[in-house]
């Protein structure tokens, strides 16, 4: 029924739409722009034609009931379309007339009553908006009928069959629709639960036929009961249930904003949400704090988009919300009730952030009102309307910001109060939240006399001293004072911002300012943190800051403050003072004695932060370097201070400080060399216990012992031993022992004993397996403890354990004890051969001799080895290849490794049958052999010839299957090499000795890919050469 009269009215309307369009226009009287924004003329058709078929009783009873329905949804959706308020009302009046009761069917009262009830539904859903509370009163006689109905229908059984379900609950729905009996809210709970055990998706349409005037969806406890009740019904049906007054419930305000954004697409909502609201603050009936409640209902649903919208859809929705009449007219009043001006204070802290210029410039227009009107009320004196401008400053731009602050600033006294100290606190609290979206830091260093002449006055604000701040960095270069600046994404900035952060202060390098004052800063105290930045920085900006602050610092004054408060001050005054004009500051005040004592104090308890011991201590090494004429008396009491010092306060600052004044005379040398003392203690009691981490301090002490001088040999034993007994599964640890071990004197009884505590230690091949993570640490350790004394470090005990260790590659821990046993030769004269023969690739059982040792090698790990050859590896000075540049792998076996076993083997135990010649082939050590005569050692390569020229030798009386292929390779190999090099073998290149080192490996692996290639390839004729 309804798509047929739709489409007669399409048919219509498409006929004479401009009589249609006049009507539209002729409907009321536009009144501001927005009302020129018409909805489509086919709804005047609408309109007329139901008033005709009415008239004409062509429309059946159901079929005008279905009509009406519609019509009443529709004039529902563009109440949240349509802007101009007069129109709905003149609209509805319209359809209202069009269907009068003298023309309803008398003959079917039910229906009849419906339908009237749908008119009476739609005009109540307007007077709503309008701020009209209506309501209807309950017939006590309808509700005993409507209890024992919904009792009735408790009781029926629940159909099987989803279809049958359905059916009853739309028939439950028709009777609420037709009926129109009175019900309360505890009958409407009732109701939906008997729906939604039927059909749930019903429980919608039941909402949207439940008569309005009675707001029975408002209540509290209801929506309490159905947390997901918002999913269950429309914006529209719940707003029309609630009056102005119900929107100060937070917890209605929440299900109406949930019921906004479960639908898709939610923009559109949103929008249609904010429009209906809308309507309800333009009536006059709406009083100030019902219109708060509206905003506040409002700034939710904003607030929620940012959340549930992309950033671009939420962006479009607040420009639709401030580009509504009604809520220009807001945002532009100068005189508003409180409750009207805290509504929309509200609503702009929901909808924008001032930070950010995209959401600035939605409001851009009314924050420029709101300047100009600053600046008149400013210039006339007249601040009654203060509190009106206030809530718009935040949201001004910078320039009209400053604009403000420079008509204020002249107006300043030190008696300010009221008013101007509140609207100069908004104003500076304003161009402060600027330091975060960007860097303001030069705009406001051209008003920095400004700033310092207020900081005096207005010692209240921290906003006033947070820009000064901002203003003083900006004149000065990146980190000047030797800290990174702070950032609020993290504590470490990125390079790119500290990159960008450092051109725009270099590009202030060059700007002059006046006489910048600092006294009236320095009389203050306590010092808050922002005076102390801005007095550091004033130090490094101004000659005239630092005068006064050196005399300042002189004086008795300067010692009431606390220590936390004058270190900051005094490490930017020494630390500006050393490069500028450090000779002309007389350090014989007894108040640099205090100060010197009262710095020393914290650097030397541990309980201070890290960050305000460094300072403390960077003071004190300059005080002592800068007073030339007490630098002894500084430094005895320094001295006298550092024996005091407990263990259990040594800090890294500590050490540190030692590093520094190691330098300054004996005097700074003895007093580093207490501390080393303290350190190296500290250090024996901390590897003592496990679990303990400390790094920063460990490397700080290496820093230490590297810079003054030798440790005491009686202190570093107690280190050592704590390090071998309890942290040989720390690396920090070994690598602390190992730089110990280097610089201090030890001897050979001592290197013994920790060398042997370390190889004879419970758990010490699990530490040094290839797969542990301290295993290059430990061995580093013992590389270098053999170096110290190697006539009583070399030991066959101590080697021996280092041979079931290694594992013969190229990484950086199996180079270092290839060079032990290197060093073992040298020192001992003597072979370890014998051990290298029993030595074996799985570090399990020993082979019998070098043959099962080579076997033990995995064949595919030794030609990865042929194919990434190191050609850095040489014969001699194995100890230089442990350089850490080199490059390591543990994937390779070392090549001089492998041609030496493979020396022993031929020396002692060569293949005696065919299948032990396979087995040696099938190795690929022959092929590393080939591969070898391309490296840059002439004594590797001269090796590797030796020892395929011994292996040509004994396949001579070898009866193997192969040998001919093996054979020909060799000749190819011999051929390769110069005939004239009279004893030096040359470097054959690596693309020769690759490709016959494929060959050979083909020929004991022929089912691999490359053999009928290298065999194909080698075997050509020589004319095919040509």
């Amino acid at each position: 029924a309804v798509l047929a009269f739709l489409d007669d009215c399409i048919q219509r309307c498409m006929k004479t739409p401009y009589r249609y369009l006049e009507d539209l226009h002729a409907l009321v009287a536009p009144v501001d722009d927005a009302a020129q924004l018409y909805p489509s003329p086919l709804i005047m058709t609408v309109a007329e034609q139901l008033a005709a078929k009415v008239a004409g009783r062509l429309l059946t009873p159901s079929d005008l009931l279905a009509v009406v329905t519609f019509v009443r949804h529709l004039l529902g959706k563009m109440a949240g379309k349509v802007l101009d308020w007069h129109f709905l009302i003149a609209y509805a009046d319209k359809i209202v007339a069009a269907v009068p009761r003298d023309k309803l069917f008398e003959e079917y009262p039910t229906m009849t009553g419906a339908i009237l009830r749908e008119i009476a539904v739609m005009d109540t859903s307007l007077k709503r908006l309008d701020g009209d509370a209506v309501v209807t009163p309950v017939r006590e006689e309808e509700t005993a009928a409507v209890e024992m109905f919904i009792s009735q229908v408790e009781q029926l059984p629940l159909p099987s069959d989803s279809a049958a379900r359905r059916a009853s609950a739309l028939e439950l729905v028709d009777w609420i629709r037709l009926v129109g009996c009175s019900v309360s809210i505890r009958h409407v709970e009732r109701l939906v639960k008997v729906v939604e055990r039927l059909h749930a998706p019903a429980i919608k349409q039941l909402t949207t036929f439940l008569d309005p005037r009675q707001s029975l969806l408002c209540d509290s406890a209801f929506m309490v009961s159905r947390p997901t009740f918002h999913s269950e019904t429309t914006f529209d049906s719940l707003s029309a249930h609630c009056t102005t007054e119900h929107l100060s419930d937070p917890a209605l305000r929440e299900v109406l904003v949930g019921t906004v954004f479960k639908e898709r697409p939610a923009l559109l909502e949103a929008k249609s949400a904010i429009t209906l609201l809308s309507h309800r603050m333009r009536q006059t009936r709406t009083d100030a704090s019902s219109r708060k409640d509206v905003l506040i209902t409002i700034a939710d649903i904003v607030r929620r988009a940012d959340v549930d919208l992309p950033a671009s859809e939420a962006m479009k929705l607040k420009e639709y919300l401030f580009g509504l009449p009604l809520v220009k007219d807001l945002c532009t009043a100068s005189s508003l009730h409180e409750d009207d001006r805290e509504g929309v204070g509200i609503l702009l802290r929901a909808s924008i952030d001032p930070t950010k210029a995209e959401q600035r410039n939605i409001i851009a227009t009314f924050a420029s009102h709101w300047t100009a009107l600053t600046r008149a009320l400013l210039e006339s004196g007249d601040l009654s309307q203060a509190n009106h401008v206030i809530s718009w400053i935040r949201y001004m731009d910078l320039e009209e910001l400053l604009d403000l602050f420079d008509c204020v600033s002249a107006a300043i006294s030190p008696d300010i109060g009221g008013s101007l100290h509140d609207v100069v606190s908004a104003i500076l609290v304003a161009i402060e939240q600027y330091s975060a979206a960007s860097d303001v830091g030069p705009t406001l260093s051209s008003r920095l006399s400004s700033f310092l002449a207020l900081c005096p006055v207005l010692q209240d604000l921290p906003a006033l001293h947070n820009i000064t701040r901002m203003a003083l960095e900006a004149c000065l270069p990146l980190s000047l004072d030797g800290h990174l600046p702070a950032a609020d994404f993290a504590n470490v900035p990125p390079l790119s911002y500290l990159t960008e952060q450092g051109e725009v202060r270099w590009s202030q390098r060059l700007v002059k300012h006046d006489a910048l004052d600092v006294r009236a800063l320095l009389s203050q105290s306590p010092w808050s943190r922002q005076t102390l930045d801005i007095v550091k920085s004033l130090l490094y900006l101004s000659s005239e800051a630092r005068e006064a602050c050196g005399r300042y610092l002189a004086s008795p004054a300067a010692v009431t403050h606390a220590t936390s408060e004058l270190a900051p001050v005094m490490y930017a005054y020494l630390d500006v003072i050393q490069v500028i004009d450090a000779a002309q500051v007389d350090f014989e005040a007894g108040a640099w004695d205090n100060h010197l004592a009262s710095l020393l104090k914290d650097v030397l308890d541990g309980g201070s932060s890290p960050r305000h011991r460094a300072t403390c201590g960077s003071s004190v090494s300059a005080l002592i370097h800068l007073s030339s004429s007490k630098r002894t008396a500084f430094l005895k009491v320094v001295e006298h201070a550092l024996q005091s010092v407990s263990l259990e306060s040594i800090t890294e600052d500590i050490l540190v400080f030692g590093r520094r004044i190691a330098d300054m005379d004996e005097g700074g040398k003895k007093c580093a060399e207490v501390i080393l003392d303290h350190g190296i203690k500290w250090a024996s009691r901390h590897f003592a216990t496990e679990g303990v981490e400390d790094r920063e301090v460990v490397d700080a002490l290496r820093h230490l012992f590297k810079t003054v001088a030798k440790p005491k040999p009686y202190l570093v034993e107690p280190v050592l031993a704590a390090v071998v007994q309890n942290r040989l599964a720390d690396p920090q640890a070994l690598s602390f022992a190992k730089e110990l071990i280097g610089v201090s004197p030890l001897k050979p009884l001592v290197v013994n004993r920790h060398l042997q505590g370390i190889v004879q230690h419970s758990h010490f091949y699990r530490f040094v397996s290839v797969t542990s993570p301290c295993r290059e640490a430990i061995v580093s350790v013992l590389h270098t403890l053999f170096h110290q004394h190697p006539t009583n470090t070399c030991q066959p005990s101590h080697i021996q354990p280092l041979m079931q260790v290694y594992g013969g590659t190229l990484s950086r821990s199996d180079r270092r004890l290839l060079s032990i046993f290197q060093l073992f030769e040298q020192t001992r004269k003597s072979s370890v051969a014998a051990l290298l023969a029993r030595w074996s690739c799985s570090g399990g059982l020993p082979s019998n001799d070098a043959r099962e040792a080579l076997s033990s090698m995995d064949p595919s790990q030794v030609f990865r080895s042929c194919m990434t050859f190191p050609w850095w590896r040489t014969v001699e000075e194995l100890d230089a290849n442990v350089a850490p540049s080199a490059t390591t792998d543990s994937q390779l076996y070392d090549p001089v490794f492998v041609a030496l076993l493979c020396a022993q083997m031929l020396a002692d135990s060569q293949p005696t049958s065919a299948l032990d010649w396979v087995q040696f082939f099938r190795t690929n050590v022959v092929s590393l052999l080939i591969r070898s005569l391309s490296s840059k050692d002439d004594m590797l390569r001269e090796m590797a010839l030796t020892q395929i020229v011994a292996i040509v030798r004994a396949l001579e009386v070898a009866d193997m299957q192969e040998k001919p292929h093996v054979s020909y390779i060799f000749n190819l190999v011999r051929n390769s090499l110069p005939s004239d090099s009279y004893g030096e073998v040359h470097c054959l290149p690596s693309f020769t000795t690759l490709l016959l080192a494929h060959a050979l490996r083909g020929v004991f692996y022929p089912a691999n890919f490359t053999y009928p290639l290298t065999a194909r390839f080698l075997l050509q004729r020589p004319e095919q050469h040509r």
